[in-house]
């Protein structure tokens, strides 16, 4: 199996459990092991910057904006 189809199902995986985990309020650790998954995926992408394709660099990016300003702007979630 190629490395960037496992890849961006791991981002589908993650972001799965991230919306499962903000929709539903008392399912915190599927947001928390979402956010996890994309973290990993992300940053794996990004040490992997030049072997991968252009859509899935800027996804990585946008994956790490998101979860980065959720987690900021979400007192509430613990």
């Amino acid at each position: 199996m190629n490395k960037s189809r496992i890849i961006n199902g791991l981002f589908l995986v993650g972001l799965i459990c991230y919306f499962i985990g903000r929709q539903w309020g008392n399912l915190y650790y599927f947001y928390w092991i979402g956010c996890g998954i994309m973290i990993f995926t992300a940053i794996w992408t990004l040490i992997h910057w030049k072997q991968n394709n252009k859509v899935s660099n800027f996804c990585a990016i946008a994956l790490l904006l998101l979860i980065t300003l959720s987690v900021l702007l979400t007192r509430n979630i613990l």
